[in-house]
């Protein structure tokens, strides 16, 4: 996706978010902070369960959702859109197999889901 002519790139935009994220440990709090929201996990995986607190934000990001084709079984289809505004993220705890800098450098290629009509006040 090309940004509009003018306009920054909201990848090199993110990508700096991140890189300011990284050295700041903005949008993390170490692995003994409380858990959000009474969140827990059912065992852990390589990286230690963790807590991510609420932000707010903004970069170009995913929506996917499920298209129909017709006909009575299978025939879903994952169609994607994109685009970039301010929204908001609440509070996670949660464990995975990846890095936690690999989780923040890839956040903008992950779907997101959020109230479109206050998108910074999502409960999502």
């Amino acid at each position: 996706m090309e940004p509009m002519p003018g306009t920054a790139n909201p990848l090199d935009t993110r990508e700096q978010q991140v890189r300011d994220e990284l050295l700041t440990g903005a949008g993390r709090t170490d692995a003994g902070a409380a858990p959000a929201a009474g969140q827990h996990t059912q065992g852990e995986g390589k990286m230690p369960t963790h807590t991510h607190e609420g932000r707010t934000h903004t970069h170009d990001h995913y929506h996917v959702t499920h298209h129909h084709r017709g006909g009575p079984v299978g025939e879903w289809e994952h169609r994607t859109h994109w685009h970039s505004h301010e929204h908001n993220h609440n509070a996670l705890t949660h464990s995975h197999d990846y890095g936690r800098d690999e989780e923040e450098q890839q956040h903008g290629k992950e779907a997101h889901i959020h109230d479109h009509a206050n998108p910074t006040e999502s409960a999502s």
